[in-house]
């Protein structure tokens, strides 16, 4: 009994560096990090968005969210400061602080909500299907696929885009284009892709042949 007392004692004695190491590292050390405060999450929105209004302020573990309304439009936002964990090619980089401001993409989602139902009929009746962007628009504001030629799906391209104009009072897409798509095979195993053949520009209100 003492030899396995023994054994005990020297297995204990031997894992308790390992057990005090693993106790440290179960300290969220995101709860470290230093957040932005709601004057500095208020500042960013007066900086970087139109005029807007603050509605409130939350705090979630390792997170604060200031919520805002967009005075032109009435849609909602937030700003947000949280604790995000870095890492670069599997090594691990520790918890920063990160700033994110959804504007941008809360406008996006505005402007094609407030058009859909329009756009959608302009589409159908053209024989083009709207797709919707990932992300807030840089060059493309959607693609239009369809098997028909530009000739055909010029003028609901035009009309389309005067729609998307009317409702941008942010200018937010001023140079920004809808690209026409036919759905093509190509490569070793005839994959099919999405091809750009055609585009209008909303800058000019002009549709034309796609240039690469």
């Amino acid at each position: 009994m003492k030899t396995i007392a023994r054994k005990l004692l020297c297995l204990t004695l031997f894992l308790l560096p390992v057990l005090l190491l693993t106790a440290c590292t179960d300290v969220p050390a995101a709860e470290l990090v230093e957040l932005k405060s709601e004057s500095e999450l208020r500042q960013i929105a007066e900086e970087e968005c139109p005029p807007c209004t603050f509605v409130r302020m939350e705090r979630q573990r390792n997170k604060r969210i200031c919520h805002f309304t967009d005075d032109a439009c009435g849609f909602a936002f937030t700003v947000s400061s949280y604790a995000y964990y870095s890492s670069f090619d599997g090594i691990p980089g520790g918890y920063r602080e990160t700033t994110e401001n959804d504007w941008k993409q809360c406008y996006y989602n505005y402007v094609w909500d407030t058009t859909n139902a329009r756009a959608e009929a302009i589409a159908k009746q053209a024989g083009f299907t709207l797709v919707k962007e990932d992300h807030p628009p840089v060059l493309p504001y959607a693609d239009l696929q369809t098997d028909r030629s530009l000739e055909q799906i010029s003028d609901a391209m035009i009309e389309l885009g005067h729609l998307v104009k009317s409702a941008d009072v942010h200018h937010q897409y001023d140079n920004c284009e809808l690209w026409a798509k036919h759905y093509t095979t190509a490569g070793v195993n005839n994959d099919g892709v999405w091809r750009t053949f055609a585009v209008y520009r909303f800058k000019d209100d002009v549709t034309g042949n796609y240039d690469q």
